[in-house]
C-alpha cells in the first residue's frame, strides 16, 4: 500500500510539472531548418535559429486575460481602445466599469475565439512582455521589449517570448519546410495558386485546403469567391462581423502548421527603428477585407508602430524551451521508484 501511495504521489508531482501554470497558453508549431536561404524573389525569410510560433492568432479571450491581469481597475487606456467595444467596427471585447476589479473586461459572446483587433505594435509588445514576466499583474512595459521613453524597444537577446519579426513571420508562412532551401510558396496555404474566398463551413469551395477569409469577387454566383468570405456578399454590411474563429479553415495551413497567416486579421510583426525617433513595423498576411494580393508573399505594408485599425491583429513566437530541470528530476524520481517496486 505504501508503495502504491508513493507511486501516486510521484505521478501527481509529475503531472504538475507537465501542466502549464499560466492562464494564457498557446498551441505552438516549431519552425526549424535554421540557416535556410532567403526567398530569391523578395529577399525575406532567412532565419538563423529555430523557434516556435503560435499556430493561431491571439484571440479576444487571450487578450482579455491580459487586460484583466494588468489593468484590473480598467484605467489603463493605452492597453485597450474603445474601438474594441461591441458598438464599434469589429469590436470583440466588452467593458463593464461596475464589475469587480479584475473582471471588467470580457470577450463578447460568440467572438471569444476570433482574433483580437485594433492592435498596435506597442500593445502587442506589452502583451508579449506580460507573457515574458509570467502573466502576473506587474510589469508589462519592460521584459522582452523595453518600452520606456528612452529605449528603442528592440528585442532582448535572452527573451523567451517575442513578436515574430518580418523574416520569422515570412518563413513560418511561406517557406516550404524542406530543409535549408530557398523554396517558398506564394501563399501561406502551401500553394502558389490564388486561394478561394469562402466561409469556412462552406461545401462549395473547390479546394478547402486553399481557402481563406479574404475578399474576392469573381462575379459568378457559384457559392464561393462572391465577395467577403463570411457573408458571400460584395458589399460591406455594418451589422456583420466578418471574422472567423482562429483555425476555422482546418485544412488550409502553412508547411509548418500555422493557420490564418493569410486573411482574417492582418498581423503586426516586430517593429524596428525607422527614421530618427520613429519605429515602424511590417503588416503581413492581409485581412478579411484584403484582396488576394494582400495574402501574397510579395506584399508587405509598412506602418508606424502606434498605428492600429479594425483589421490589425497579431500572433506570438517563442524560443524552443529547454527541458525543465523539474520535469527531468520528476522523471528520474519516477524511474527510480518504479525500479524499486519492480525489484521488491
Amino acid at each position: 500500500m505504501n508503495n502504491t501511495l508513493k507511486l501516486l504521489t510521484t505521478l501527481t508531482v509529475l503531472s504538475h510539472a507537465l501542466v502549464a501554470q499560466a492562464v494564457v497558453t498557446f498551441d505552438w508549431v516549431i519552425v526549424g531548418n535554421a540557416g535556410n536561404a532567403a526567398d530569391p524573389e523578395t529577399g525575406y525569410g532567412s532565419v538563423d535559429h529555430a523557434f516556435r510560433i503560435s499556430k493561431y492568432e491571439v484571440t479576444n479571450t487571450q487578450y482579455v486575460e491580459f487586460l484583466n491581469a494588468t489593468d484590473p481597475a480598467g484605467s489603463q487606456g493605452h492597453l485597450f481602445d474603445f474601438s474594441q467595444l461591441p458598438e464599434y467596427e469589429r469590436g470583440g471585447i466588452q467593458f463593464d466599469n461596475q464589475a469587480a476589479n479584475g473582471l471588467k473586461y470580457d470577450a463578447i459572446a460568440g467572438r471569444e475565439n476570433m482574433p483580437v483587433l485594433w492592435i498596435s505594435a506597442p500593445r502587442a509588445q506589452m502583451f508579449v512582455n506580460w507573457l515574458e514576466n509570467g502573466q502576473g499583474s506587474g510589469d508589462y512595459v519592460t521584459g522582452t521589449y523595453d518600452l520606456t521613453a528612452n529605449s528603442d524597444g528592440t528585442r532582448k537577446s535572452t527573451a523567451t517570448f517575442f513578436l515574430p519579426n518580418n523574416d520569422e513571420w515570412y518563413k513560418a508562412a511561406y517557406h516550404q519546410n524542406d530543409g535549408v532551401t530557398a523554396n517558398y510558396w506564394d501563399y501561406p496555404m502551401s500553394s502558389d495558386d490564388i486561394p478561394y474566398s469562402d466561409d469556412p463551413d462552406s461545401v462549395n469551395t473547390p479546394d478547402s485546403s486553399n481557402t481563406a477569409n479574404f475578399f474576392k469577387d469573381d462575379s459568378n454566383a457559384n457559392g464561393f469567391d462572391d465577395g467577403y468570405a463570411v457573408t458571400g456578399q460584395p458589399l460591406l454590411d455594418a451589422n456583420e462581423y466578418y471574422l472567423s474563429e482562429v483555425g476555422a479553415y482546418g485544412t488550409a495551413m502553412s508547411p509548418y502548421g500555422t493557420f490564418d497567416q493569410g486573411g482574417n486579421a492582418a498581423e503586426v510583426t516586430e517593429p524596428f527603428p525607422g527614421p530618427p525617433g520613429l519605429n515602424i513595423f511590417i503588416l503581413r498576411g492581409g485581412s478579411f477585407s484584403s484582396g488576394s494580393n494582400g495574402l501574397n508573399a510579395a506584399t508587405r505594408v509598412l506602418a508606424r508602430d502606434g498605428s492600429y485599425a479594425a483589421r490589425y491583429g497579431f500572433r506570438v513566437a517563442s524560443r524552443i524551451p529547454e527541458p525543465s530541470t523539474l520535469l527531468l528530476g520528476a522523471l528520474a524520481g519516477l524511474g527510480l521508484l518504479l525500479r524499486s517496486l519492480v525489484f521488491r
